[in-house]
């Protein structure tokens, strides 16, 4: 070898003589045809059966893959089996193929509401009798949150009055009424002689000073400050002592959020009926004119006095429910934030479903009190908050306001917004980030198969954990997905913007506001493979100056590396002619053709007349296996390119030819092996 020691021109010689032609590998090669799942029309490279069942899916039904459309995964699996070592595998769907998909739901920041059934709704219901909530308009989304029967419905027209709830039930035959709305009067403080907790179904407990001043006649009203629907009248029977003539309580009553007050009661001469007769242990009262009535009203019903929950109505359905529910089971309102798509379309994608779990980054509290306006607020920490984090401010259990973050000092625990604060906030307040994670799950017979975690998600495109960006995007105008992601399963788009992808919607700042609700599954629906319209076309597919836009047989033009191609099951004519066109495009390819399934070797002899090319081999008969979908004993044919890596020539040998010559003819040897 020369040694070159200063800078300098160089002459060296070379020899001139003629090289031979080397091989090309034949250990690449290029299938067209119909997976379980994959990317469409984009030559994927597998290097093992494991890989290939990872992202295509696994074995095809023939029952329901009929005309040669289950043959692929049998070609790839024979190809592994038979020592090859790289395949790019290009999948292809109908027409009309389509992703599955589901809307992601949140609670509101403003406007929140939650009701309740009063009565079983029927599977099929057209609409549900609920208590009554200003906050539920026309077109809003309602989950009926009920365990494993959990459904999302809509709101479709104007309610109906139907009447009231009582917080407990009636203790006599009432008939049609009268219902006479009274007004309360505290004559005493009972609550400091409270003496312990009282629990349903038992008595008062004061202590004897209180008791001592109770007359016969007296009225109590026990009250919980936590949940005021807890609220029950008592009448005092005897002088002195602490029964009453109502028998025992109605509720549990914890000590330290229960009051007692001794009441008077009037009439406020409202007098109104019912519209149907209502019998001991109604809580459901029938009555169109609740005239002067609401939550937290007292009544006086057949001579007895009883707490109002709720007034009730009929809210019509935009659908009919797909459950039976019981009375009493949640409604809450939800608004869509979020859609999950399949990554890639087809029937595969309705096995998927997707629930979201809180995980919070920030748990914390304001060091400072606030009036409204200020900013910015001073917290105990700012770790993990970011321009485009939500806070949520609450007090007691209750959320005072919901803010974006447009600013951080991490300096002084310092956090700032827009516009100030909402409302004020105390030292002591709690405040926490509204992030949250999304599970995805792929499920086979009933089972989870495949599942993906994404923890720390937001709402807000300008947060670091975006769930789009990080998750992957879907453009709902375009149907295309992001090359982008950690996702393998699905695809996010936001409802917050246009199906452009780039235009906020009107409420697109309240809905990045919104807490993503956890606590309900959502399945994936609608994906199809449309089976029906694949046809010789399908697989020939369409050029394209484009890569992006190539589709069947010419998306393999997208790959340098491939040396062998085939279109397993497929032998049509206009496909297998198109299949050796590409191989003379390409110059370096050559395809392997399947004879016709069944076919008698005369018939197998004419059809291979239809070519003249060297760019092909061709091969018979088709092969047999058990079938892995029918009973002990049963059978299946599998094209015989399910062997054609054992079948032709060592991986170095040459396609590259000097003159032309006939199409190779081959056959499959040992024709009952299992790939």
């Amino acid at each position: 070898m020369p040694e070159y020691l200063a800078p300098g021109v160089y002459v060296e010689e070379v020899s001139s003589g003629n090289k031979p032609i080397e091989g090309v590998s034949t250990s690449t090669a290029g299938v067209v045809g119909v997976t379980r799942r994959g990317p469409v029309d984009q030559p994927t490279l597998v290097t093992s059966l494991g890989e290939f069942h990872r992202i295509f899916g696994g074995r095809l039904d023939h029952r329901v893959f009929t005309n040669g459309l289950d043959a692929l995964p049998y070609a790839v699996e024979g190809f592994f089996q038979n020592n090859g070592s790289r395949i790019y595998v290009s999948r292809i769907v109908g027409t009309d193929a389509d992703r599955a998909e589901t809307d992601l739901y949140a609670i509101p920041p403003t406007d929140r509401a939650q009701s309740r059934l009063n009565s079983q709704a029927p599977q099929g219901s057209t609409s549900l009798v609920v208590d009554a909530n200003a906050n539920i308009s026309d077109g809003d989304t309602l989950l009926i949150h009920d365990d494993t029967r959990s459904e999302y419905v809509t709101r479709s027209g104007s309610t109906t009055p139907i009447g009231v709830r009582l917080s407990y039930a009636l203790r006599d035959d009432v008939g049609t009424g009268p219902v006479n709305l009274q007004t309360v009067t505290i004559t005493s403080d009972l609550s400091d002689g409270i003496t312990t907790s009282m629990d349903a179904g038992g008595q008062l407990q004061l202590d004897e000073t209180t008791v001592a001043g109770l007359s016969s006649g007296n009225i109590l009203r026990i009250r919980d400050t936590a949940n005021p629907e807890h609220t029950e009248y008592v009448t005092i029977t005897t002088n002195g002592e602490a029964d009453f003539d109502e028998g025992s309580l109605v509720f549990n009553h914890p000590l330290e959020q229960t009051e007692i007050h001794h009441i008077t009661l009037a009439a406020e001469g409202t007098s109104l009926n019912l519209d149907e007769a209502a019998t001991t242990g109604d809580t459901n009262l029938i009555m169109a004119d609740t005239t002067g009535l609401s939550p937290d009203s007292t009544v006086e019903i057949g001579g007895g006095i009883y707490h109002l929950a709720a007034l009730t109505e009929e809210i019509p359905l935009g659908a009919e429910t797909e459950f039976v529910h019981r009375a009493g089971v949640p409604l809450i309102k939800q608004v869509a934030v979020l859609r999950a798509h399949a990554h890639h379309p087809g029937i595969w994608g309705n096995a998927l479903r997707a629930r979201i779990r809180p995980s919070s980054i920030l748990n914390t509290t304001v060091s400072a009190g606030a009036d409204t306006g200020d900013t910015p607020v001073p917290l105990d920490a700012v770790y993990g908050v970011n321009t485009g984090t939500v806070l949520e401010f609450s007090r007691d259990g209750q959320v005072v306001q919901v803010l974006r973050v447009s600013g951080v000092n991490r300096a002084t625990n310092e956090v700032a917004f827009a516009g100030g604060l909402e409302a004020p906030v105390q030292a002591g307040d709690t405040v926490r980030s509204l992030e949250f994670t999304l599970v995805v799950e792929l499920l086979e017979n009933d089972r989870v198969a495949e599942s993906e975690v994404f923890d720390y998600l937001a709402l807000d495109p300008e947060h670091p954990r975006y769930a789009v960006r990080v998750v992957g995007s879907f453009n709902r105008s375009t149907g295309r997905t992001s090359r982008s992601g950690a996702a393998e399963l699905i695809r996010l788009s936001d409802l917050s913007f246009e199906d452009d992808g780039v235009t906020s919607t009107s409420d697109a700042a309240d809905l990045r506001l919104a807490d993503p609700f956890a606590g309900v599954t959502h399945d994936l629906a609608g994906g199809i493979d449309d089976l029906g319209s694949i046809d010789d076309g399908t697989y020939i597919g369409s050029p394209s100056d484009d890569p992006d836009e190539r589709t069947g047989i010419h998306s393999l033009a997208n790959r340098d590396d491939i040396s062998l191609v085939a279109v397993p099951g497929q032998s049509g004519v206009d496909v297998q002619k198109a299949l050796l066109g590409h191989c003379e495009r390409m110059r370096y390819r050559f395809a392997i053709l399947d004879a016709e399934s069944g076919a008698a070797l005369d018939r197998v002899q004419t059809h291979r007349q239809n070519y003249d090319s060297t760019r092909g081999a061709y091969y018979y008969p088709w092969l047999v296996i058990s079938d892995p979908f029918g009973e002990d004993g049963d059978l299946l044919t599998v094209p015989p390119v399910a062997m054609f890596s054992a079948l032709l020539p060592a991986p170095t040998s040459s396609v590259a030819y000097t003159k032309r010559r006939p199409m190779k003819w081959c056959v499959a040897s040992g024709s009952s092996r299992k790939p």
